[in-house]
């Protein structure tokens, strides 16, 4: 045990890595044995049971983080702290809630613009239904699950001896892979994107993690950069796709979900790096950035 807690203490963002991983691909590789065929008996319990682990398993970066700041040598209720930090220039909360609808009425035009097949009649639902989403999604989808660990916790800590840029990048690279399990999951949705927007996803997660690190370096906490993840996760039911030009016969027309997934990611890269040029990547922030004293972690 004396052997473990110094190999936190004296490889924090490691130890979290591997913490976070070990957690979530334990509880999500047996979901990739449950089929979604409901059985003879109508009953559907084994696939409730595995999305109920595919939720769960969401949750290893707040568990790893909290692991490795109580043995770790942070302080819990400092690193806590982080999550309820709300009171921030107003203009922060606008960035956090109004890029995403930025981006997605980017993606919507220029997807109409390239002829795929649209209809604005099909957004009444989604519309209805994203601040719902949304509040779902800040506490089991990308926010409160997430996000005190990789922004909270590892970019703090990275970037003591990176730039704020890198430390994006070496997040977002392990926050994407991270969520490898659930592309063969049958209970995740991740399971249904056709190949093009599965390759295209991952480098869509990494350019998110820069702005979600320029988000936190400019709010210091983790609050806003909960509400910015789950607003990424929850405008893309926006987007006016019109379901009988895509699904024609029973069969998806890929080249149009790729054709959105290549737009996505076109859209948030040119955030970026309009964000980087304004910002600079040492920092990504006018003002002090963030280090390991935000979670608790004090510094000789």
């Amino acid at each position: 045990m004396r052997t473990l807690i110094n190999g936190i203490r004296n490889r924090p963002v490691l130890s979290f890595f591997v913490l976070t991983y070990v957690y979530s691909w334990l509880l999500w590789i047996p979901t990739l044995m449950i089929p979604m065929e409901v059985g003879p008996d109508g009953s559907d319990t084994l696939i409730w049971i595995g999305v109920g682990f595919m939720y769960l398993g969401g949750f290893g970066p707040l568990v790893a983080g909290a692991i490795v700041v109580k043995f770790g040598g942070g302080d819990l209720r400092t690193w806590a702290g982080q999550i309820v930090t709300w009171r921030v220039d107003v203009r922060w909360w606008l960035v956090a809630l109004g890029v995403p609808m930025v981006a997605v009425i980017a993606v919507s035009g220029l997807y109409i613009a390239f002829d795929g097949p649209y209809d604005f009649g099909a957004l009444t639902a989604p519309i209805l239904l994203y601040i719902p989403l949304l509040l779902f999604a800040v506490v089991f989808s990308g926010g409160l699950n997430e996000e005190p660990g990789w922004r909270g916790l590892a970019q703090p800590l990275l970037q003591e001896r990176y730039s704020a840029l890198t430390a994006s990048l070496v997040v977002g690279v392990v926050f994407a892979v991270w969520h490898l399990p659930l592309f063969f999951a049958p209970v995740a949705p991740h399971s249904d994107f056709p190949l093009l927007n599965s390759i295209l996803y991952f480098p869509t997660v990494v350019i998110w993690s820069v702005l979600l690190g320029w988000l936190y370096n400019n709010s210091a906490g983790v609050l806003l950069a909960m509400f910015f993840h789950a607003s990424l996760n929850s405008t893309g039911g926006l987007i006016p796709i019109d379901p009988e030009g895509v699904i024609i016969e029973g069969a998806i027309q890929e080249g149009y979900l790729g054709l959105i997934s290549g737009l996505n990611l076109g859209v948030y890269s040119l955030i970026a790096l309009v964000v980087v040029a304004v910002f600079g990547r040492t920092r990504l922030t006018r003002g002090d950035m963030p280090t390991g004293e935000v979670a608790g972690f004090e510094r000789q």
